[in-house]
């Protein structure tokens, strides 16, 4: 039990800017042997999100693949985001974790403390539609995120493409030097 994982929709009305959380899960299916999807909503909207699972791995993949607006006013989805969170008794310790080498190809973003073997994070399968940078101020930020700007009124759908992006979100063990051994996930399905 290191933390969580949900969407959040960045929410743009009346020229305020807000992110919620999904806070009830509506429906699960099973899609494949190693494939669910998720049906999660708020009062603003509904996600549906796809996950596959592999056998023995430290991480399990996400897509986001639609939402839909539940508002009667209309305002604007200005992204989303695969929010992973470190748990919350232990929220203060967690840092930010770098590749510690500058322009590190890979876009990952993850937590850990000093305490804890493992490391808690996402890593896109493209960088480039999704971008991925955790950070702490005075709470911890979770940004693996795909930016939209798609106006949605109550009953507009935003359907993703064919080629949406996967996320891969994981939790894996810390090395000697610190470092986070990433070589054991892949964010391709």
């Amino acid at each position: 039990d290191l933390g969580h994982y949900g969407i959040v929709i960045w929410v743009q009305e009346n020229g305020r800017s807000d992110w919620q959380s999904m806070t009830r899960l509506e429906a699960v299916s099973a899609v494949g042997a190693q494939e669910i999807r998720l049906i999660a909503s708020n009062d603003r909207a509904r996600c549906r999100v796809n996950l596959k699972f592999g056998s023995a791995c430290p991480y399990f993949l996400a897509q986001v693949d639609s939402l839909t607006s539940l508002s009667s006013t209309p305002w604007t989805l200005k992204g989303y985001y695969h929010y992973v969170l470190w748990r919350a008794d232990e929220a203060a310790l967690a840092q930010p974790y770098g590749s510690g080498i500058p322009n590190y190809w890979i876009p990952v973003g993850a937590w850990v403390t000093p305490s804890v073997p493992f490391g808690l994070g996402a890593i896109p399968e493209q960088e480039g539609l999704i971008s991925t940078m955790f950070f702490k101020d005075t709470s911890l930020h979770a940004d693996c995120w795909r930016k939209l700007e798609q106006p949605m009124d109550q009953g507009r759908k935003w359907l993703a493409a064919k080629d949406e992006p996967w996320v891969a979100v994981f939790a894996v063990p810390k090395l000697p030097n610190g470092k986070l051994d990433l070589s054991g996930v892949v964010a391709s399905p």
